[in-house]
């Protein structure tokens, strides 16, 4: 059982926003990770941990976190914003699988306006995880996918791919339509999972 007493004490310093530790499947000693937003006394830090973290402690900008990517990785403490975060991508995630469930069904009574309806929804739920993957606020839809096309972490040809598929749904092929949702949805899926 580890001591999580150090961890409380430092998630009440301002300047922390996560903590992490991971091991390797080796049985090494664990590495301590512990992500800051604004300059740290980094003395100060290594002095508050446990005698067997102290020479592996690694420092990370807040700007570079990345939580629970690594398979032995621990997460130990994160901001309410980070929970939050992660969660309205999960949700936004279901939302856009559930929304193209529903068009499927409507695809097969030939409905291409509901189809269409649930696409773009979708897509709205891709333009929001792809702003908050690149940790930025998105006040409403109007361009929201062209800005979002042009982020750092984004899928491929995001806009070109989108309007590929909104050329295919809305000209009643919607098989190469949901074949290109699938496409973008599994991509966006592994984006998650890689930066956050």
């Amino acid at each position: 059982m580890i001591n999580l007493e150090w961890v409380h004490e430092l998630a009440r310093l301002p300047e922390i926003v996560g903590i992490t530790l991971r091991s390797s499947p080796a049985g090494e000693s664990s590495i301590v990770e512990i992500y800051f937003n604004v300059s740290i006394d980094r003395a100060f830090i290594i002095a508050k941990l446990p005698h067997a973290y102290k020479e592996k402690a690694i420092f990370t900008a807040k700007a570079e976190m990345r939580l629970s990517t690594h398979p032995n990785m621990k997460i130990l403490y994160e901001t309410e914003e980070a929970l939050l975060s992660k969660r309205m991508i999960e949700i936004l995630l279901k939302e856009a699988s559930a929304s193209m469930t529903a068009a499927k069904k409507a695809a097969a009574r030939g409905d291409v306006h509901f189809v269409l309806a649930r696409f773009n929804q979708t897509v709205n739920n891709w333009n929001h995880i792809i702003y908050l993957l690149n940790k930025q606020h998105l006040e409403n839809q109007e361009g929201a996918a062209k800005k979002a096309a042009r982020m750092e972490v984004t899928p491929a040809y995001y806009l070109v791919r989108l309007e590929k598929a909104y050329t295919y749904f809305a000209s009643h092929n919607p098989a190469l339509g949901f074949d290109e949702f699938n496409r973008l949805h599994n991509e966006i899926t592994q984006i998650v999972t890689d930066n956050h």
